[in-house]
């Protein structure tokens, strides 16, 4: 992604009250919902000089105590889980668990990782993948955050992959 001169420049001439996070979330969200390859002045928040807030026509609208079973579907859908170790030719190769989401639209994982955020689950990172697809992955931290959030709050439906829940099961067993 790159911005255009208008863009930038406002970027620069905004005073940051929140110093340099404020200034790092908001390029991080641009970055993960501007479906383009410029980021133009109307995808800034309207605080910096946009003409309307970031993701202002998209907007995930689950009721809060929904929002686990929503993620734990979508998962299920269009999610994936891996465990498995990296760094194989070391002496010490290190077991890890990667999870995410599959989509076309850059924009709704963007979104999702957002509202993610909100419920604690974090250091979700958007990639292009490939044809039109994009994927919101989490490496070991994110992921265990992840499957606190669908998992241990069963009380609402209890509906779930088990091939999938059985995967992150398999990473704290292998952990201990």
């Amino acid at each position: 992604e790159a911005f255009s001169t208008e863009a930038m420049a406002k970027l620069m001439a905004y005073r940051w009250p929140g110093n340099i996070r404020e200034l790092k979330n908001i390029v991080e969200r641009l970055v993960a919902t501007v479906d383009q390859s410029l980021v133009q002045t109307q995808h800034l928040p309207a605080n910096i000089g946009g003409m309307s807030p970031a993701l202002s026509n998209l907007n995930i609208n689950i009721p809060k105590k929904y929002f686990s079973d929503f993620v734990r579907g979508y998962f299920d859908g269009d999610g994936h889980v891996w465990v498995g170790y990296i760094h194989k030719e070391r002496e010490t190769k290190t077991l890890v668990i990667n999870t995410g989401f599959t989509s076309c639209s850059k924009r709704f994982l963007g979104a999702l990782s957002e509202k993610l955020r909100y419920f604690g689950v974090y250091k979700g990172t958007i990639r292009h993948g490939t044809g039109n697809s994009y994927r919101l992955n989490f490496s070991i931290t994110g992921s265990l955050k992840l499957y606190d959030f669908m998992y241990n709050d069963l009380c609402l439906s209890g509906l779930f992959l088990n091939r999938k829940k059985t995967v992150f099961e398999r990473y704290t067993k292998m952990r201990s």
